[in-house]
């Protein structure tokens, strides 16, 4: 038997399947400001931000593409240098 809360299984960091099936509603009301989908197979980074009660994409970057974003913290990388 699987614990489970909000339909994802306890016990293990979610995927980026997960999250791609994961309403944004569910994030929405637990009041997650800001998420990120790293995808290491593309490889690719996108952030969303909350904004009026809906995420909107605040960043998006694909292999050696930079991926730059201020809040929740500073930071500028690239897709490929973390699975590199």
């Amino acid at each position: 038997m699987t614990t489970q809360a909000h339909g994802l299984p306890y016990g293990r960091p979610l995927t980026y399947a997960d999250l791609e099936t994961m309403p944004d509603d569910r994030l929405a009301r637990a009041g997650c400001p800001q998420y990120w989908v790293v995808d290491p197979d593309e490889p690719s980074i996108t952030a969303w931000t909350l904004h009026d009660g809906e995420y909107i994409e605040a960043a998006h970057a694909t292999g050696a593409e930079q991926f730059s974003v201020t809040e929740p913290f500073p930071v500028t990388l690239t897709p490929d240098s973390l699975v590199a």
